[in-house]
């Protein structure tokens, strides 16, 4: 199986589990209708966060954007 070339950040993401800053990542604040899929199988996504009473679930999730690719809807 072939994987694709990874830059050095989507590296550090995917397979060191580092993560994007906040609110930087080419996802936020982005409404297309479409799929996400991983660049590479099993990589690190994001993380989760629990008990910082921000949410009614008190659970957060964070995707980083360097760890997915959109395919647009059509």
């Amino acid at each position: 199986m072939s994987y694709n070339k990874l830059t050095p950040q989507e590296k550090d993401i995917i397979e060191d589990k580092g993560t994007e800053a906040p609110f930087t990542g080419e996802y936020d604040d982005f409404y297309k209708d479409g799929r996400y899929i991983c660049k590479k199988c099993n990589a690190h996504l994001g993380h989760e966060f629990k008990g910082e009473h921000l949410t009614e679930k008190d659970t957060r999730h964070c995707v980083n954007s360097l760890s997915i690719r959109f395919i647009p809807s059509g």
